[in-house]
């Protein structure tokens, strides 16, 4: 789950949920969906369908950064939010798109078992003596 807000306690202008499932390197499963503060959540049907049996990101490969990247930009065109007093439909476009990746590849992360703890919360965490 990604989420943009003013402030930590405030409510999400705009937040993104992914999920997916790899089978052979490829995504088998994709689901991905917006929400926020005076908008009906949206599921991002036409862009799950282009991620399906496409390669799996791998933020290794540029090629295939490049190639996730230019497949997430055809399908967001289909993500038109609504605008309103905390935010516009523009915003909410581009900050979208960047959830969306992020979403997907902590969501990839996730499906190979990975971490998906930034380090910053990795080096709190040690910090406070967790493990």
């Amino acid at each position: 789950l990604q989420r943009i807000a003013r402030t930590t306690n405030d409510v999400a202008l705009l937040n993104c949920v992914a999920l997916v499932e790899v089978k052979d390197g490829l995504y088998s499963k994709v689901r991905l969906a917006f929400g926020g503060l005076n908008m009906e959540p949206l599921r991002m049907h036409n862009l799950e369908r282009q991620l399906e049996g496409q390669p799996v990101l791998n933020t290794r490969d540029r090629a295939n950064v490049q190639s996730f990247v230019a497949l997430l930009r055809k399908g967001m065109g289909e993500f038109v939010p609504a605008s309103d007093v905390l935010a516009t439909n523009s915003y909410r476009r581009v900050t979208g798109a960047s959830m969306a990746y992020r979403a997907l590849e902590a969501a990839t992360s996730v499906s190979h078992g990975s971490s998906v703890v930034s380090p910053s919360e990795q080096q709190a965490s040690a910090m406070k003596g967790e493990r």
